[in-house]
């Protein structure tokens, strides 16, 4: 095949397959034909999506695609991802898009140390962006007081990538489109200088990485922030070693990262100005419930929304046909409008709607948004979600929802913060190996450990 048959169809591209990809596939399976037979039936496995994302990872060279998978299947059965797997399916259902690391095997006592969002935003072209918040990451401290942490972390990082898969072969399928995570990492006061514990460059290459490397093709930008000047000199160290096709997907952006015309096509302007705040949404209120709302009725919930935190909701509405088919009342129809609660001069509470677009809008079947927060949100805010069904006479109407609280990581503004956020170099190509760019991990395996 002529060479530039690929050239829009690589690892940066969210089409899905070409006529010659699609060929590649099928040639793609008739070598892997016995590993696939022995292998678990889950789509985002064996589906063509996946076998697409090893292809293009490996840059459409069919054997070097097939000995890649069958590393990846080898790796399933040595640390019985596919029985994790099912514990995911299983806790975690279709919510992907709300999964917090906190939710994940081991989670909340391993967040303090490498804190992290698994979806911080759902991108422009509905790619979901990861959040890495890399200058407070205490690798040496997880090291010396977590108990039995290289387990602890082998089975939270290999949980959270499998939550990646199922989530990116759902939202592939729902917006016909190749999808890719986007990742964001924070570097405000990384540093080379202190923590440099030999054990963690080992774990990486010799553990964690050789698997977490046979995740093909996961990622798209790596877009770092408050990029300090030793991950500057840290990266320039590893940049002339990595592919081309590394190169192009990594953005390095100093404190003035709004400015990023590649960073705003992917985040609007909320989430950019929660960046700037160091607003991290790192833990979440999540309530959900149905309920039949009768004719000339309505339905309210009241939530509180603390400074800085981030509400999202999701609802379906099903209802009867009315038995008087009278056409006025539509069977599957509620208003729906967010108010914000406030006090009457008499000490009543009363109610005043939002300038966010919200306003008694009338919804059909399923729907959902988000309020961001606001610059001059400096105090807690009291709002009401209401749906109403007073339009319709003789008609109930079933609704189902799904409301979360994303709240705000604590600012730090401490000096001793910073001191304790030292990382060693290595965890340049840690990390990297982690988004799959083995390349740099590779540099560590042949010895080079030097701080810089």
């Amino acid at each position: 095949m002529p060479e530039g048959t690929f050239r829009r169809n690589n690892s940066l591209s969210d089409s899905l397959a070409s006529v010659e990809e699609a060929e590649l596939i099928q040639e793609l399976r008739r070598e892997l034909a016995a590993d696939l037979a022995d292998a678990p039936s889950f789509p985002e496995l064996v589906g063509d999506t996946r076998m697409l994302r090893t292809l293009r990872g490996f840059d459409h060279k069919v054997h070097a695609a097939a000995d890649a998978f069958r590393e990846h299947l080898e790796a399933r059965r040595a640390w019985g991802l596919n029985a994790i797997r099912e514990q995911l399916v299983a806790s975690v259902g279709g919510h992907l898009w709300n999964l917090r690391c906190a939710d994940l095997p081991y989670g909340e006592e391993l967040l303090p140390y490498i804190p992290e969002v698994v979806v911080f935003a759902r991108g422009e072209d509905g790619d979901p962006v990861s959040l890495g918040i890399w200058g407070k990451q205490r690798v040496s401290d997880l090291i010396k007081e977590v108990e039995d942490w290289r387990n602890k972390f082998m089975q939270y990082s290999l949980s959270l990538m499998e939550a990646k898969a199922l989530l990116l072969d759902q939202a592939s399928e729902d917006q016909g489109r190749l999808v890719h995570f986007v990742n964001v990492l924070d570097l405000e006061n990384w540093s080379a200088i202190g923590n440099a514990d030999r054990t963690w460059p080992e774990f990486v290459t010799q553990m964690s990485g050789p698997v977490l490397q046979t995740y093909h093709d996961f990622n798209s930008y790596i877009f770092a922030i408050r990029t300090t000047r030793w991950a500057r000199m840290a990266y320039s160290m590893i940049e002339p070693a990595l592919p081309k096709k590394v190169k192009e997907k990594i953005l390095l952006l100093g404190d003035n990262f709004q400015s990023s015309q590649e960073l705003r096509r992917v985040l609007d302007e909320g989430k950019l100005n929660q960046l700037k705040n160091r607003q991290f949404a790192s833990a979440g209120q999540r309530q959900q419930g149905r309920v039949i709302v009768k004719g000339r009725d309505s339905f309210e919930f009241q939530i509180e929304v603390p400074s800085g935190a981030t509400l999202t909701w999701t609802f379906s509405v099903e209802g009867s046909q009315c038995m008087q088919r009278c056409s006025w009342c539509s069977p599957s129809e509620l208003n729906f409008c967010v108010l914000a609660c406030t006090a009457t001069p008499g000490g009543a509470m009363g109610y005043e709607p939002l300038l966010c677009g919200w306003k008694n809008t009338l919804v059909s079947g399923t729907s959902s948004g988000k309020l961001d927060p606001c610059d001059d949100d400096d105090k807690s805010r009291m709002l009401v979600l209401r749906w109403d069904n007073r339009n319709a006479w003789l008609t109930s109407k079933l609704l189902q929802y799904r409301i979360e609280l994303e709240l705000p990581l604590p600012r730090d503004s401490s000096e001793e913060w910073g001191k304790s956020a030292r990382l060693y170099v290595v965890m340049v190509a840690a990390n990297l190996a982690a988004l799959g760019v083995a390349f740099a991990l590779d540099l560590f395996t042949k010895g080079v450990h030097s701080p810089l």
